[in-house]
């Protein structure tokens, strides 16, 4: 074994700093290919989900966010595993990021990312900002209009850290949200993917079948326990009166969800949304929410005001031909079918 201690200082500061260099790993689990790759100095615009490396634990994403995050490539404004990463990406390219933490945080650490920290970054080029491809593999993502400050922002420089001390103990900083992993998205995981409750969808035709069916049932089986027991007719009259008006307030019911639904987002849309249906935390208009409402409108408050009405109506009909004879307008009353 040769002593190293003969070597040329400037061999040995080299073979120093080869062993001490960090190492960033890039893996490219979409590749894309287009004309013009993303190089340093380009406005991109990415969407991320940042982990730490040794447990998994997840510290922030621009998934549930609804935007990606813009930033200048090459300029300082990200941690230089994001710089270095990023290059040479297209539209549409996926890559997981594992960045020692010389290329992130270093050993002081940020928020819930402790010292030394090796992070995993599983990234996505939505954009890169004012450049048309002439040819991309396949259809990218359009990008968000609005950008949001990240995770990945490069850390301060000590002067400026202390500059901003004062202002941290005034108000708490929220420029950089930080999200827990209970309330993330699957990367991957588009807004038109999401979990949704769909009224006119085929498991609830067949839910709202089924229950129309058990409440036919029941009222079959009201029939055979009640006594005395009313004649066939009379009780079909008695139960088409309350089919036709159940289904008549449910289609009701469907018809206002769906239209309210619609209506949220349109107003979101004209608020400058850009197309997302989602609010700040993730959440969407759901049709399913309005027709529980309605429902519990109509089991609540609309049985009193139905009440009123049908006595206003009747007080309003006895005085018209229609009542003659009174039992004409009396509810159940059939006379000799």
């Amino acid at each position: 074994m040769y002593p190293l201690a003969g070597l040329p200082l400037p061999l040995l500061a080299l073979i120093t700093t080869a062993v001490a260099a960090p190492e960033l790993q890039i893996d490219t689990t979409t590749p894309a290919s287009c004309s013009r790759p993303s190089k340093s100095g380009d406005s991109i615009s990415v969407h991320y989900r940042g982990t730490l490396l040794s447990d998994g634990v997840l510290f922030d994403e621009s998934y549930r966010r609804g935007s990606p995050f813009t930033f200048h490539l090459g300029a300082g404004e990200v941690i230089a595993g994001w710089d270095q990463g990023l290059l040479d990406m297209c539209p549409g390219e996926r890559r997981n990021l594992t960045i020692p933490p010389e290329l992130g945080y270093g050993d002081s650490g940020v928020g819930p990312i402790p010292g030394g920290a090796t992070l995993r970054f599983e990234t996505e080029l939505v954009d890169i900002v004012g450049v048309k491809q002439e040819t991309v593999s396949f259809l990218s993502a359009s990008p968000a209009a609005e950008a949001a400050f990240g995770i990945a922002t490069a850390p301060p420089s000590p002067s400026q850290e202390a500059e901003a001390k004062p202002a941290e103990t005034e108000s708490e900083l929220t420029a950089t949200p930080l999200q827990s992993a209970d309330s993330q998205k699957v990367p991957e995981q588009q807004p038109g993917e999401q979990g949704e409750c769909r009224l006119l969808g085929p498991f609830a035709l067949l839910v709202q079948g089924a229950l129309g069916a058990f409440a036919i049932l029941s009222l079959v089986w009201k029939r055979y326990r009640e006594s005395p027991k009313r004649p066939w007719k009379i009780w079909f009259f008695d139960v088409s009166k309350q089919v036709v008006g159940s289904i008549l307030t449910h289609v009701l019911n469907l018809a206002m969800s769906m239209v309210g639904n619609v209506d949220v987002v349109n107003a979101a849309a004209s608020k400058g949304s850009e197309g997302s249906q989602a609010d700040a935390e993730g959440r969407q208009p759901n049709p399913c929410s309005y027709y529980l409402l309605n429902l519990a409108i109509d089991t609540t408050i609309g049985i009193p005001v139905l009440y009123l009405l049908l006595k206003v109506l009747h007080g309003l009909f006895v005085h018209t031909p229609l009542a003659r004879p009174k039992e004409s307008i009396k509810s159940g009353h059939y006379g000799q079918p």
